[in-house]
């Protein structure tokens, strides 16, 4: 895990960050997600609103950037594969964070729920990039408020319908 402190972000503000990653283990699938907590802070102001939930914060945390440099190197918003290398299958576009709130944006929010991709072997280190924008259109509710985010990093094996490892 990776955790990461927002705090003091204004509405249109974007920090940038990236997570090197060692390969130690077998496993075949690399599953990327993260969780949160908000922190209220001792200073409500009273235009604000002291009852936001993690998930409201959250959901105001645009994902603008998301790199992996692994298997080839993957944009994970867009269908556009970053880098022809990953192309298992033409058919495939490739992994991607889901619009889990069907929203039109990808949030830290969309990230709980995970996104697959295919590690590098194990000789080789690699990394996610990730720039997240906190929107221009969030207003004041979250005015001191801190959001703490912990990137989550599983390595394990696939295993299909059939209970077969793939």
């Amino acid at each position: 895990t990776e955790t990461w402190m927002m705090s003091n972000m204004m509405p249109g503000d974007s920090v940038s960050s990236w997570v090197g990653l060692k390969r130690t283990g077998g496993g075949s699938n690399l599953n990327i997600s993260c969780n949160y907590t908000i922190d209220e802070g001792i200073w409500i102001e009273a235009e604000t609103n002291d009852d936001n939930s993690a998930d409201d914060m959250a959901t105001q945390m645009l994902i603008t950037q998301m790199l992996y440099y692994g298997r080839g190197n993957l944009d994970l918003l867009t269908t556009d594969n970053y880098d022809k290398d990953y192309d298992p299958d033409p058919t495939d576009p490739g992994p991607m964070v889901e619009d889990m709130d069907g929203d039109g944006r990808i949030t830290l929010y969309d990230l709980t729920a995970g996104v697959d991709v295919k590690p590098r072997n194990p000789a080789h280190d690699t990394r996610l990039d990730m720039t997240i924008q906190f929107d221009e259109n969030a207003g004041n509710d979250f005015q001191g408020d801190t959001l703490n985010v912990t990137m989550i990093f599983i390595l394990n094996d696939l295993i299909d319908e059939t209970g077969c490892k793939c």
